[in-house]
């Protein structure tokens, strides 16, 4: 490749994932000699609904292993039509094999590639991990036409103002 150059990978993954297919869906590992931008998008094909988004995917020397959600479905609504945090989830992801991920209430172990998805995250969940991760935050209001944002947390230290 040379430097401007881009390279897009489309997949429509069927829901439920059928394991035995092979799709670049995010547990894939990128290697590189040159620095280089990596944004993973996503939308659904079959939804009324218009919800999409995309998160960057850093460089992976720069993951950490605490993070603090500074959103959660606990925060405040404008009003009843507007609730943009109705629904807020994590995405964590692992850099390396035996990375055990510990947040609300539970802990998991995951592989190189592994993720999890946490739902119900409130102002303040914390999220750490033994070895570094990445960890992505999903809001909206899923009975929305059109309601949803993406944003990757780095190392955020939520402090309480109450």
């Amino acid at each position: 490749m040379n430097a401007g150059d881009s390279v897009v990978i489309n997949n429509v993954v069927e829901l439920p994932r059928d394991l035995s297919q092979f799709y670049y869906d995010g547990g894939d590992k990128i290697l590189s000699s040159a620095p280089i931008k990596v944004v993973r998008g996503g939308f659904s094909v079959k939804s009324t609904q218009y919800l999409a988004g995309a998160v960057e995917i850093y460089e992976s020397s720069t993951w950490k292993t605490d993070f603090t959600a500074p959103v959660g479905e606990n925060t405040p609504a404008p009003n009843a039509l507007n609730q943009p945090f109705e629904s807020v989830e994590l995405y964590v992801m692992a850099k390396e094999d035996g990375t055990t991920v510990t947040y609300p209430s539970n802990s998991i172990v995951l592989n190189e590639g592994d993720s999890i998805r946490i739902t119900g995250i409130n102002v303040g969940d914390e999220v750490t991990a033994d070895k570094p991760v990445q960890v992505d935050l999903l809001a909206g209001d899923p009975g929305s036409t059109g309601s949803s944002r993406f944003f990757e947390l780095r190392w955020y230290v939520y402090e309480s103002r109450v």
